[in-house]
Protein backbone atom coordinates (compact mmCIF):
# COMPACT_ATOMS: atom_id res chain seq x y z
CA UNK A 1 0.00 0.00 0.00
CA UNK A 2 1.36 3.41 -0.95
CA UNK A 3 2.20 5.98 1.70
CA UNK A 4 -0.56 8.18 3.00
CA UNK A 5 0.35 11.84 3.30
CA UNK A 6 2.36 12.36 6.49
CA UNK A 7 4.40 15.25 7.83
CA UNK A 8 7.13 13.51 9.80
CA UNK A 9 8.56 16.85 10.91
CA UNK A 10 5.62 17.27 13.30
CA UNK A 11 6.50 14.23 15.41
CA UNK A 12 7.95 15.31 18.74
CA UNK A 13 9.56 13.03 21.28
CA UNK A 14 7.45 13.94 24.31
CA UNK A 15 4.14 13.93 22.44
CA UNK A 16 4.86 10.50 20.98
CA UNK A 17 6.01 9.21 24.36
CA UNK A 18 2.92 10.50 26.18
CA UNK A 19 0.48 9.27 23.53
CA UNK A 20 2.02 5.80 23.55
CA UNK A 21 2.02 5.72 27.33
CA UNK A 22 -1.68 6.60 27.41
CA UNK A 23 -2.43 3.96 24.76
CA UNK A 24 -0.75 1.19 26.77
CA UNK A 25 -1.64 2.20 30.33
CA UNK A 26 -3.92 -0.86 30.49
CA UNK A 27 -0.75 -2.98 30.65
CA UNK A 28 0.36 -1.79 34.08
CA UNK A 29 0.15 -4.55 36.68
CA UNK A 30 -2.44 -6.43 34.68
CA UNK A 31 -1.57 -9.66 32.83
CA UNK A 32 -2.31 -8.93 29.17
CA UNK A 33 -2.32 -11.30 26.22
CA UNK A 34 0.57 -10.64 23.84
CA UNK A 35 -1.81 -10.53 20.89
CA UNK A 36 -3.74 -7.65 22.49
CA UNK A 37 -0.50 -5.71 23.00
CA UNK A 38 0.52 -6.34 19.39
CA UNK A 39 -2.85 -5.22 18.08
CA UNK A 40 -2.72 -2.02 20.15
CA UNK A 41 0.78 -1.16 18.90
CA UNK A 42 -0.10 -1.88 15.28
CA UNK A 43 -3.24 0.27 15.46
CA UNK A 44 -1.36 3.10 17.19
CA UNK A 45 1.45 3.36 14.65
CA UNK A 46 -0.36 2.55 11.43
CA UNK A 47 -3.19 4.97 12.10
CA UNK A 48 -0.81 7.85 12.84
CA UNK A 49 2.31 7.30 10.78
CA UNK A 50 1.72 4.49 8.31
CA UNK A 51 4.70 2.57 9.70
CA UNK A 52 5.18 -1.15 9.21
CA UNK A 53 5.03 -3.07 12.48
CA UNK A 54 6.85 -6.38 12.99
CA UNK A 55 6.50 -8.67 16.02
CA UNK A 56 9.07 -11.34 16.80
CA UNK A 57 10.00 -13.75 19.57
CA UNK A 58 13.63 -13.74 20.68
CA UNK A 59 15.42 -15.86 23.28
CA UNK A 60 17.49 -13.09 24.85
CA UNK A 61 14.43 -10.97 25.72
CA UNK A 62 13.82 -10.91 29.46
CA UNK A 63 10.48 -11.80 30.98
CA UNK A 64 7.96 -8.93 30.99
CA UNK A 65 10.24 -6.77 28.83
CA UNK A 66 9.51 -5.80 25.23
CA UNK A 67 12.60 -4.96 23.19
CA UNK A 68 12.33 -2.33 20.45
CA UNK A 69 14.17 -2.07 17.13
CA UNK A 70 13.72 -0.24 13.87
CA UNK A 71 14.92 0.04 10.31
CA UNK A 72 14.48 2.34 7.33
CA UNK A 73 14.46 1.00 3.76
CA UNK A 74 15.34 3.56 1.13
CA UNK A 75 14.17 1.37 -1.78
CA UNK A 76 10.62 1.43 -0.44
CA UNK A 77 10.80 5.15 0.26
CA UNK A 78 11.86 5.88 -3.31
CA UNK A 79 8.64 4.25 -4.52
CA UNK A 80 6.56 6.06 -1.86
CA UNK A 81 5.77 2.91 0.08
CA UNK A 82 5.95 2.75 3.90
CA UNK A 83 9.68 2.61 4.56
CA UNK A 84 10.02 2.74 8.34
CA UNK A 85 9.66 -0.52 10.21
CA UNK A 86 9.32 -0.66 14.00
CA UNK A 87 10.11 -4.05 15.49
CA UNK A 88 8.93 -5.43 18.81
CA UNK A 89 10.60 -8.47 20.37
CA UNK A 90 8.95 -10.66 23.00
CA UNK A 91 10.04 -13.51 25.25
CA UNK A 92 9.54 -16.90 23.54
CA UNK A 93 6.29 -18.70 24.40
CA UNK A 94 5.16 -16.19 27.07
CA UNK A 95 1.46 -15.60 26.40
CA UNK A 96 0.77 -12.75 28.84
CA UNK A 97 2.81 -9.70 29.81
CA UNK A 98 2.63 -7.65 33.01
CA UNK A 99 4.59 -4.40 33.05
CA UNK A 100 5.11 -2.15 36.05
CA UNK A 101 4.85 1.62 35.57
CA UNK A 102 8.64 2.08 35.34
CA UNK A 103 9.03 -0.59 32.66
CA UNK A 104 6.18 0.85 30.61
CA UNK A 105 7.68 4.35 30.73
CA UNK A 106 11.04 2.96 29.66
CA UNK A 107 9.41 1.08 26.79
CA UNK A 108 7.51 4.17 25.64
CA UNK A 109 10.56 6.47 25.63
CA UNK A 110 12.77 3.89 23.89
CA UNK A 111 10.07 3.43 21.24
CA UNK A 112 9.78 7.19 20.70
CA UNK A 113 13.56 7.47 20.39
CA UNK A 114 13.62 4.58 17.91
CA UNK A 115 10.99 6.25 15.73
CA UNK A 116 12.93 9.51 15.61
CA UNK A 117 16.17 7.63 14.90
CA UNK A 118 14.59 6.11 11.78
CA UNK A 119 13.07 9.43 10.70
CA UNK A 120 16.57 10.91 10.78
CA UNK A 121 17.72 8.12 8.46
CA UNK A 122 14.79 8.90 6.18
CA UNK A 123 15.81 12.53 5.95
CA UNK A 124 19.47 11.63 5.40
CA UNK A 125 18.69 9.52 2.35
CA UNK A 126 16.07 11.85 0.93
CA UNK A 127 18.41 14.82 1.24
CA UNK A 128 20.98 13.16 -1.03
CA UNK A 129 18.48 11.65 -3.47
CA UNK A 130 18.80 8.19 -1.86
CA UNK A 131 22.49 7.80 -2.64
CA UNK A 132 24.69 5.61 -0.43
CA UNK A 133 27.82 7.08 1.15
CA UNK A 134 31.09 5.32 2.01
CA UNK A 135 30.95 3.55 5.36
CA UNK A 136 33.40 3.48 8.25
CA UNK A 137 36.22 0.93 8.04
CA UNK A 138 37.32 -0.40 11.42
CA UNK A 139 40.82 -1.70 12.08
CA UNK A 140 39.92 -3.46 15.33
CA UNK A 141 41.55 -6.83 15.91
CA UNK A 142 38.44 -8.94 16.58
CA UNK A 143 35.81 -9.48 13.89
CA UNK A 144 32.96 -8.80 16.33
CA UNK A 145 34.41 -5.42 17.32
CA UNK A 146 35.07 -4.55 13.68
CA UNK A 147 31.41 -5.25 12.83
CA UNK A 148 30.16 -3.12 15.71
CA UNK A 149 32.60 -0.29 14.95
CA UNK A 150 31.71 -0.34 11.25
CA UNK A 151 28.05 0.02 12.18
CA UNK A 152 28.35 2.69 14.88
CA UNK A 153 31.09 4.55 12.99
CA UNK A 154 28.93 5.02 9.91
CA UNK A 155 28.22 8.71 9.30
CA UNK A 156 24.47 8.20 9.09
CA UNK A 157 24.40 6.23 12.34
CA UNK A 158 26.45 8.87 14.12
CA UNK A 159 23.91 11.45 12.98
CA UNK A 160 20.94 9.43 14.26
CA UNK A 161 22.51 8.19 17.49
CA UNK A 162 23.73 11.69 18.30
CA UNK A 163 20.11 12.81 18.53
CA UNK A 164 19.30 9.83 20.78
CA UNK A 165 22.24 10.83 22.97
CA UNK A 166 21.11 14.46 23.06
CA UNK A 167 17.69 13.27 24.25
CA UNK A 168 19.30 11.25 27.02
CA UNK A 169 21.28 14.31 28.09
CA UNK A 170 18.08 16.38 28.11
CA UNK A 171 16.57 13.78 30.43
CA UNK A 172 19.59 14.11 32.74
CA UNK A 173 20.30 17.83 32.70
CA UNK A 174 17.37 19.60 31.04
CA UNK A 175 18.33 22.85 29.31
CA UNK A 176 21.68 23.05 31.09
CA UNK A 177 23.65 22.47 27.90
CA UNK A 178 26.99 23.30 29.49
CA UNK A 179 26.55 20.48 31.98
CA UNK A 180 25.59 18.09 29.19
CA UNK A 181 28.71 19.03 27.23
CA UNK A 182 30.89 18.63 30.31
CA UNK A 183 29.41 15.18 31.01
CA UNK A 184 30.44 13.99 27.54
CA UNK A 185 34.07 14.62 28.43
CA UNK A 186 33.96 12.57 31.65
CA UNK A 187 33.93 8.83 32.30
CA UNK A 188 30.54 8.95 34.01
CA UNK A 189 29.22 6.89 31.08
CA UNK A 190 30.59 3.84 32.89
CA UNK A 191 27.74 4.14 35.40
CA UNK A 192 25.03 4.27 32.73
CA UNK A 193 25.07 0.96 30.77
CA UNK A 194 21.74 1.68 29.06
CA UNK A 195 22.94 4.91 27.48
CA UNK A 196 23.91 5.48 23.87
CA UNK A 197 27.24 6.96 24.97
CA UNK A 198 28.05 3.82 26.97
CA UNK A 199 27.54 1.69 23.86
CA UNK A 200 29.81 3.91 21.79
CA UNK A 201 32.53 4.20 24.42
CA UNK A 202 32.65 0.44 25.07
CA UNK A 203 32.76 -0.24 21.32
CA UNK A 204 35.60 2.25 20.81
CA UNK A 205 37.65 1.19 23.84
CA UNK A 206 36.66 4.13 26.05
CA UNK A 207 38.79 6.44 23.93
CA UNK A 208 37.52 10.03 24.08
CA UNK A 209 40.00 10.96 21.36
CA UNK A 210 38.81 8.40 18.80
CA UNK A 211 37.59 10.17 15.67
CA UNK A 212 34.19 8.47 15.82
CA UNK A 213 33.67 9.57 19.43
CA UNK A 214 34.72 13.11 18.53
CA UNK A 215 32.21 13.18 15.67
CA UNK A 216 29.46 11.81 17.93
CA UNK A 217 30.13 14.48 20.54
CA UNK A 218 30.19 17.27 17.95
CA UNK A 219 26.90 16.16 16.40
CA UNK A 220 25.29 15.73 19.82
CA UNK A 221 26.23 19.29 20.78
CA UNK A 222 24.54 20.55 17.60
CA UNK A 223 21.32 18.78 18.57
CA UNK A 224 21.20 20.11 22.15
CA UNK A 225 19.64 23.49 21.24
CA UNK A 226 16.68 21.60 19.76
CA UNK A 227 15.45 20.90 23.29
CA UNK A 228 12.69 23.49 22.97
CA UNK A 229 11.27 21.91 19.78
CA UNK A 230 11.77 18.33 21.04
CA UNK A 231 12.63 16.89 17.62
CA UNK A 232 15.71 16.54 15.39
CA UNK A 233 14.82 19.17 12.78
CA UNK A 234 13.28 22.61 12.79
CA UNK A 235 12.08 22.56 9.17
CA UNK A 236 9.82 20.30 7.11
CA UNK A 237 12.42 19.85 4.34
CA UNK A 238 12.60 16.23 3.10
CA UNK A 239 10.06 15.13 5.73
CA UNK A 240 6.82 15.55 3.80
CA UNK A 241 5.49 14.01 0.59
Amino acid sequence: MRNQECNYSQITRQALYKDLLAELVFLVRKPTDVKIIQQALKKFFQSRFNFRIVNRRMKKVEKDIIYVGGCYQKELDQEHFPSIEIQFFYTPKLKKYTLDAKSLKRFAIVTADTVLHEIIHMRQFRSRNFKEIPGYKSTAYSSSQRREQNYLGDRDEIGAYAFNLACELWDKFGQNHNRSIQWLDTDDWQRDPKSTFYTYMVTFDGNHNHKVIKKLKAQTKKYLPNYDVDKPFRTTKYLTY
